[in-house]
């Protein structure tokens, strides 16, 4: 039988890479000290334009990784927001993934959130602001076809919006809602807005479209108390 690889701690590949570039300077110092002495006009060219260099190396290597960053989160988010134009591969996700889908969905739709969700987030699975620049909280249910939100949910998640003090809520399911958890959104006096799976996805394909577009279309608003109008 193959012997298994033993994984090298994070620690160890820590101390590896530190005492690797602890040497590489050492000899370099080495070098450019040789140089210096043997050669003065050299080495003072050296000893100054060689760290510049690295410098300037450094800084332009780790901005072309932050670029490369940028582009794969944000051919993510891309993939994400295609994805959620079905409620099927929404329901077979995981919690997480279907956060994601409503933050990168929302922000085609002008809104600037950031992911919370987990244990103790209290109701709160996005937190940001609204094209306005308004605070919001959202609320992300992934629940089947045949599992209604229902108004104590609603009503607990309006006590969130009230307790986070923002003046707007958004409560995004994959199913619908009974007629008492809209009726108790709409009388509601902070802005509460719900969001079922169909006007999720609908909303996931216009965003899906502007995205392909290069979001050369103006932006959609949020309309009606208690329901997104995609």
């Amino acid at each position: 039988m193959a012997r298994r690889r033993s994984r090298r701690s994070p620690v160890r590949s820590f101390l590896i890479r530190v005492i690797a570039w602890l040497v590489a300077s050492v000899v370099l110092f080495a070098a450019v000290v040789y140089v210096f002495q043997t050669a003065p006009a050299l080495g003072f060219s050296l000893f100054v334009v060689l760290p510049v260099t690295v410098l300037l190396g450094m800084v332009w290597f780790r901005g072309r990784g932050r670029r490369a960053a940028a582009r794969r989160a944000a051919e993510q988010a891309r993939l994400r927001v295609e994805t959620a134009r079905h409620i099927g591969p929404l329901l077979t996700g995981s919690g997480p993934e279907f956060e994601l889908a409503v933050a990168d969905v929302l922000r085609v739709h002008g809104y600037d959130l950031d992911r919370v969700g987990g244990a103790g987030d209290r109701g709160v699975d996005l937190v940001g602001t609204d094209p306005e620049g308004w605070k919001v909280v959202v609320q992300c249910k992934r629940y089947g076809p045949d599992n209604k939100v229902g108004s104590p949910a609603v009503q607990s998640f309006m006590g969130t919006v009230f307790n986070q003090e923002a003046e707007q809520g958004i409560f995004v399911t994959t199913s619908t809602y009974t007629r008492q958890a809209r009726e108790l959104a709409a009388s509601s006096r902070a802005d509460i807005r719900l969001i079922d799976g169909r006007q999720f996805t609908q909303m996931a394909a216009n965003a899906a479209a502007r995205s392909r577009a290069q979001r050369t279309a103006p932006a959609l608003g949020v309309h009606a108390r208690g329901d997104y109008q995609a």
